[in-house]
């Protein structure tokens, strides 16, 4: 009866370890704001920061990965994008603050498709627009003097040719 006990348990045991492999890996995430959230492997490949550093330590996926630089919303705003597979309408109804945080974070995890995605909507969205609108969208402060402006805009007259009002 032990032999078939031992035999049993190890039946078991081997089904719930092929349990196991049938679910889905998941990573943790931690944003600056201390909000963990649980993401699976597949959406995890797409941030190639995070897959470098997993194939590199050959990890079992249990490590936790600190994201110092991405806010729970906005961690929130790009898994919504990813599994709407990069929609170009949830992008255009993304706040101009939201689209310049997701870019900037799609640089930081390495996200090219949600980089190339979110840099062309920044490139649509200031196409065509006054050089105080960029100005405000990027927020630069102008080290212009009035005079050095004056002589730019009418050096570069081209430039200022068929802009949109704000």
């Amino acid at each position: 009866m032990g032999e078939r006990g031992e035999e049993w348990e190890a039946v078991m045991l081997r089904k719930a370890e092929e349990e196991e492999s049938k679910a889905v890996k998941k990573v943790k995430l931690v944003t600056s704001d201390g909000v963990t959230m649980e993401v699976e492997i597949s959406t995890v490949k797409e941030m190639e920061t995070i897959q470098a550093f997993m194939n590199a330590t050959d990890t079992d996926n249990s490590i936790i990965f600190p994201l110092p630089k991405v806010s729970s919303h906005i961690l929130s705003r790009i898994m919504e994008l990813m599994s709407g597979e990069y929609d170009q309408e949830l992008v255009k109804r993304l706040s101009h603050e939201e689209l310049k945080e997701i870019c900037m974070v799609a640089n930081y995890l390495n996200m090219k498709t949600l980089l190339h995605l979110t840099a062309s909507a920044i490139a649509n969205l200031i196409q065509n627009k006054s050089v105080e609108f960029v100005r405000h969208f990027f927020n630069i402060i102008n080290d212009f003097t009035p005079e050095e402006e004056v002589q730019l805009r009418k050096t570069h007259e081209w430039a200022f040719e068929g802009v949109d009002e704000d």
